[in-house]
């Protein structure tokens, strides 16, 4: 394994960047095979590398993004978002739905808005991660298009959890936002997980809330770019990036054979 780090400023930002360090120590002692770490500074020769292709790169969504654009652009596919998969739309907790054209927003309980009881909605692009133009709309007033967009009512989340998943097997589960002594149903989420494992990434991150005692999704996410708020398996770590990015960069060709 060849990884190819970003740095910013001469400077290490990542987590995840922090832990591939350790892992890579970690190998060493156990005498298990060491991999490679190169830090792209942001004069990294990339048309001169001899092993451009073995490269596996870590770093911010745009960093990682723009090397398959660069380098795999017939694997764009692997680009776009997980956001909330259809298939576990039934623990959304919310109204929500991908939209292409108009009858997908008729489907939308206008009577909610009419009574007041929701006045935005929240659009998260369905091809580009953490699009800009991302966020909350005021329904009853805005005009702003929602086509193209994964859209769902304004709810309040009173806890927010990570779920770390490699192999449709649960490694590690941290609290990022809200109260850190609500913890999430397990059983929910395990059945989010199975439920998902016929279409899931070799690893992901699985971000849950709690509202009003009930564990609801909020999104998926590949495996890189991912904040691990404490996920610390150095022996796998390195494992779930190398196989993402394998799964990312042969997207085209490993399509349909799960």
């Amino acid at each position: 394994m060849k990884f190819i780090v970003q740095l910013f400023e001469g400077k290490i930002v990542h987590d995840f960047t922090f832990e591939l360090i350790k892992a890579q120590e970690y190998y060493h002692w156990l005498g298990n095979g060491d991999f490679d770490i190169i830090y792209d500074d942001g004069n990294f020769d990339f048309e001169n590398c001899p092993y451009l292709y073995e490269l596996i790169p870590v770093g911010s969504v745009d960093y990682v993004s723009d090397f398959i654009k660069k380098y795999y652009p017939q694997c764009k596919e692997a680009l776009v978002p997980l956001n909330v998969p259809e298939c576990l739309f039934g623990f959304a907790g919310r109204w929500i739905n991908n939209v292409y054209g108009p009858d997908d927003m008729c489907i939308f309980d206008h009577q909610r808005l009419l009574h007041g009881t929701c006045k935005k909605l929240y659009r998260k692009s369905l091809t580009k991660i953490k699009d800009e133009s991302n966020g909350l709309y005021d329904y009853t007033i805005s005009q702003n298009p929602f086509f193209g967009y994964q859209v769902s009512e304004e709810i309040d989340i009173e806890s927010e959890w990570r779920v770390f998943v490699f192999h449709n097997e649960i490694l590690y589960i941290a609290n990022y936002s809200g109260d850190c002594t609500m913890f999430p149903d397990i059983d929910e989420i395990k059945k989010m997980v199975n439920i998902y494992k016929g279409e899931a990434p070799v690893a992901y991150t699985l971000d849950v809330g709690i509202r009003n005692d009930v564990t609801i999704i909020i999104e998926c996410h590949r495996f890189f770019s991912c904040g691990l708020y404490g996920f610390h398996n150095l022996a796998k770590l390195p494992v779930m990036l190398s196989q993402t990015w394998y799964e990312m960069k042969n997207i085209d060709k490993l399509k349909g054979l799960n």
